[in-house]
C-alpha cells in the first residue's frame, strides 16, 4: 500500500511550495520592518542583552546562501533569548529563529519529495534534519499548522512514525481554518497515514475516498489527491473517472518524467489490453513527454503500445524512426522480428535477429528465437544450423534443450539417423540410473529428460526401420516412467496428470510397434493387449488412437471380433473430436483448420484399419526413408561401410543400397497430439506406406527368394553393423 502513498507523494511538487514561500518571505519581511524601527530605539542601548546577536541574525538571514546559514541564523536567535533579551525583541527573535528552522526543512523536504528517479541514498537522514527542525519550529510556535502538515508527509513515507504523523495531521486539521489550499494538504497527509498503514488495498474503506473527494473540493488543483483518486478509481475498475483525475494531475505539468512515469503505469495495469481508454491515454502521455524532452527510447514504448492496439504498421514505423536515431539498439531489432513475425514477414523477421546477432553475437538467445523462425518459414536446415550455433554458445544448463531440440529438427527434417544420433550422445548425460544419487527435485528432473531422450530415440529409430532398437527404448522408457512415478510422489502430486498423459503415449507406442511390426520375431500381440488396455484405461478410453491401437493388438492375435469392436468406437471417437474441434470457438480458424485436416487424415487411416479387420487381416505397416547423411555423419557411414566390404561383402556399394532400401520396413509411431508436435511437429511422414498382411507376406516371400541368391553372410553380421549399414 506504500506505493499507492508514494506515487501520490513523488508525482507532484510536494513541498509546500508556494504557501510555504509566501509564508517565509512574508515573515521575513515583517521582522525586517520590525527591526528597522526597532534598531533606533534599542540601539542607543547598546549594552541591551542579547541585541548584537539579534542583529547578527538578522544580517545573517538578510544574506544567507545556505541550509547552514539558516541554522546559524536559528542559532543566534536562540543565544540572543538565553542572554536576556525580552519584549518586542524577544518575540521577534523567536519569530526569525522560527522562520529559520521552517524553512530549512522545508528545503530539505523539497529535495526527498522531488525524488522521481534514483532516490538519494541519504533521504532518510534528510528527513530525521528535517523533522527535527520542524521540532523546534512548534515549540516556538505551537499554532504553526504548516509545520505539523510537512511534519505528517514526511511521517508518512516508508519506515516513517505513524503515531506522530497522524498527531500531527490531526493537529494542522483543527488549526486551519480558513486556508483551503493548505486543508486540503493536510487532509492528504492523513490519507497518506492511514494507506501507509493498510496492507491489504481491498481493506480501503469508503471515508479514505471520502476525504480525498473533500480534498479536490477544497483545492481542485491538488496533485496529490488527483493521482491517488486516479489510482484507486482504476483499481475498482473506474477507468474513466480514474484517467478524467489523472489528465487533471498532470494538466499543468512541464515534468517529461511525470509523463513517461504514467505512461508507464498504465502499459503495466493488468486492465491495459483490454481498456482502448488506457491504451489511447498512454499514447497521449508519452507524446506529451517527447514534446517536452525528445527522448528516441520513448518511440519503443509507443510501438510497444501501438502492437497492444493491433496497429502493427504504426508500431514498425515507429520502431523504424527510433532505429534512425539509434542503430545499434538490439533491443529496437528483437521488438521490430517480433511485429514482423506477428505479420508472417518470417523473412524480415529473421532479418532483424541477425542485425541483432551482429550487435551481440555471444547472445545466444536471438538464436533460438531465429531457430522458431526458421521453422515457421519451413527452412529446417537453417533452424538446425542455428541450433547448432546455440549449443556452441549456450550455457550448460540450456545444453539439454537445444540437444533435445536438435534432435527433433532432424526428425522433422526427416534425419532420423542424425535425430538418433544426437540423442545417443545427449543419453551419456543422462545414463540408467543417475537420479539415484541426486537430490529430489534434480533426481526427478534427471528421469523425466531420459524419459523423453528414450522416446524421442524410439520415433527415430522407428523411421529408420530399426524395429528392434525402438521397441528396447520403448521398453526401457516404461522402465523409467515407473521411477518418476515414485520420485515425483516425494516431491509433488500435482505432477500426476501430466505423468499419466506422458505413460499412456508411451505405452501406446510400445503397444503399436509389437502389434502392427513387419517383423515376425518382434510382435507379441499378448503382451499389446495389455499395454494397450492400460493406456485406453489411462486415458478414459477417450482417445481415438489409443482405441486403434487396441483393435490392432486384438487383430494381431485373431480375436476380430473385438478388433472390430475397437476399430469402430476409434473411428467414432475420431469424429465426435472432430466435431468438438469444429464447436471450439477459442482457437483461431488457421488453427482449426490444421487440426480438422490432421483428424480428416486419421479418421481416413481409421477406415483403412477397420476394413482390414472386416476382411480377416491384421494391420502392418510398411514406411522408408530416404536419409542424406552429410557432414560428420557421413564419415561415420563411409567408415561402417569400409568395414563390411573388409568382411566379405561380395556386392557393389550401390546395388546393396538399392536391395536395403526396398527391404527397410519402417513403422509409424502413434503417439499422442502432444508428442507429435514435440517431437516431429505433427507431420506426417509422406512415405509411409499402409499395408494389409496379404501385401506384407508378399514381401516377405520377395525377400525370402532374395536371400536365397547369396546373401547369407548378412544374417551374421553385428545389430550394430546392420544398422549402421542401413
Amino acid at each position: 500500500m506504500f506505493q499507492i502513498v508514494k506515487d501520490g507523494l513523488m508525482q507532484m511538487d510536494l513541498s509546500l511550495s508556494s504557501f510555504a514561500r509566501n509564508l517565509i518571505a512574508t515573515t521575513t519581511l515583517t521582522l525586517l520592518s520590525a527591526a528597522l524601527m526597532c534598531g533606533s530605539a534599542i540601539g542607543q542601548d547598546a549594552e541591551v542583552p542579547g541585541m548584537k546577536e539579534l542583529d547578527r541574525a538578522f544580517d545573517k538571514k538578510i544574506n544567507s546562501t545556505s541550509t547552514r546559514d539558516l541554522d546559524e541564523v536559528a542559532r543566534l536567535c536562540e543565544q540572543a533569548i538565553k542572554k536576556g533579551l525580552e519584549g518586542e525583541a524577544a518575540e521577534q527573535a523567536k519569530m526569525l529563529a522560527k522562520t529559520a528552522y521552517y524553512e530549512h526543512a522545508d528545503q530539505l523536504a523539497n529535495r526527498i519529495f522531488s525524488m522521481t528517479g534514483q532516490t538519494d541514498p541519504r533521504w532518510q537522514r534528510m528527513r530525521r534534519e528535517a523533522l527535527r527542525r520542524l521540532e523546534k519550529t512548534v515549540e516556538l510556535d505551537p499554532d504553526m499548522a504548516s509545520a505539523y502538515v510537512l511534519m505528517a508527509r514526511l511521517n508518512s513515507l516508508p519506515r516513517g512514525d505513524n503515531e506522530e504523523g497522524m498527531d500531527a495531521a490531526q493537529k494542522a486539521i483543527k488549526l486551519i481554518e480558513d486556508d483551503d489550499e493548505l486543508l486540503a494538504q493536510a487532509i492528504m497527509a492523513k490519507v497518506a497515514l492511514t494507506l501507509a498503514g493498510i496492507k491489504n488495498p481491498d481493506n480501503i474503506d469508503d471515508n479514505i475516498i471520502e476525504d480525498i473527494d473533500r480534498a479536490i473540493k477544497l483545492d481542485p488543483n491538488n496533485e496529490q489527491a488527483r493521482f491517488l483518486r486516479s489510482k484507486l478509481l482504476a483499481r475498482s475498475g473506474k477507468v474513466t473517472e480514474s484517467l478524467a483525475d489523472l489528465d487533471a494531475a498532470l494538466a499543468n505539468s512541464k515534468n517529461a518524467n511525470a509523463y513517461k512515469l504514467e505512461a508507464n503505469r498504465l502499459i503495466t495495469n493488468d486492465q491495459f489490453p483490454e481498456s482502448p481508454e488506457m491504451q489511447a491515454a498512454a499514447l497521449r502521455y508519452l507524446k506529451k513527454a517527447m514534446e517536452l524532452e525528445a527522448d528516441p527510447k520513448l518511440l519503443l514504448t509507443q510501438a510497444i503500445v501501438h502492437q497492444v492496439m493491433k496497429n502493427n504498421k504504426e508500431a514498425l514505423a515507429a520502431i523504424d524512426e527510433h532505429i534512425k536515431a539509434e542503430p545499434d539498439n538490439m533491443g529496437a531489432y528483437l521488438l521490430r522480428a517480433g511485429l514482423n513475425e506477428e505479420e508472417e514477414n518470417y523473412d524480415e523477421a529473421i532479418e532483424d535477429l541477425t542485425k541483432a546477432a551482429e550487435i551481440k553475437p555471444d547472445e545466444w538467445s536471438i538464436y533460438t528465437n531465429r531457430i522458431r523462425l526458421h521453422e515457421l518459414n519451413e527452412d529446417l536446415d537453417a533452424a538446425i544450423a542455428d541450433c547448432k550455433t546455440v549449443l556452441e554458445k549456450s550455457p550448460d544448463e540450456a545444453k539439454f534443450t537445444f540437444q533435445y531440440t536438435l534432435a527433433v529438427l532432424y526428425q522433422r527434417n526427416e534425419r532420423p539417423l542424425a535425430a538418433a544420433k544426437v540423442v545417443t550422445e545427449t543419453l551419456k548425460d543422462y545414463e540408467d540410473g543417475v537420479w539415484e544419487n541426486e537430490r529430489d527435485l534434480v533426481g526427478f528432473q534427471m528421469a523425466m529428460r531420459r524419459l523423453q531422450l528414450l522416446r524421442l530415440r524410439a520415433g527415430a529409430y522407428l523411421n529408420s526401420g530399426e524395429h528392434k532398437k525402438a521397441i528396447d527404448d520403448y521398453e526401457s522408457a516404461v522402465d523409467v516412467t515407473e521411477v518418476i512415478y515414485d520420485l515425483q510422489q516425494q516431491i509433488s502430486p500435482r505432477m500426476q496428470l501430466k505423468m499419466e498423459e506422458d505413460e499412456a503415449g508411451i505405452l501406446n507406442n510400445l503397444a503399436w510397434a509389437l502389434a502392427t511390426s513387419t517383423f515376425d520375431e518382434l510382435r507379441n500381440g499378448d503382451r499389446a493387449i495389455k499395454l494397450a488396455e492400460k493406456a485406453a484405461e489411462i486415458s478414459d478410453y477417450k482417445e481415438a488412437y489409443i482405441l486403434s491401437t487396441l483393435a490392432s493388438a486384438y487383430a494381431e492375435v485373431g480375436d476380430f471380433e473385438q478388433a472390430i469392436h475397437w476399430s469402430e468406437k476409434a473411428v467414432k471417437r475420431n469424429q465426435e473430436e472432430m466435431e468438438e474441434i469444429e464447436a471450439n470457438d477459442e482457437i483461431d480458424e488457421e488453427l482449426k483448420a490444421a487440426q480438422l485436416k490432421n483428424s480428416a487424415e486419421q479418421l481416413e487411416s481409421l477406415k483403412k484399419e477397420l476394413a482390414s479387420y472386416e476382411n480377416g487381416k491384421p494391420w502392418r505397416e510398411l514406411q522408408t526413408s530416404d536419409e542424406k547423411i552429410d557432414g560428420e555423419d557421413e564419415e561415420e557411414e563411409t567408415k561402417d561401410s569400409d568395414n563390411k566390404d573388409a568382411g566379405g561383402d561380395s556386392d557393389d556399394e550401390d546395388d546393396r543400397e538399392a536391395e536395403d532400401d526396398e527391404a527397410k520396413q519402417k513403422m509409424k509411431e502413434k503417439s499422442d497430439s502432444n508428442q507429435d508436435k514435440e517431437d516431429a511437429g505433427g507431420k506426417k511422414d509422406d512415405a509411409t506406406e499402409k499395408m494389409s498382411e496379404q501385401d506384407v507376406e508378399e514381401s516377405e516371400k520377395k525377400d525370402k527368394n532374395e536371400d536365397e541368391q547369396g546373401e547369407n553372410e548378412e544374417q551374421n553380421e553385428s545389430d550394430d553393423e546392420s544398422d549402421s549399414e542401413k
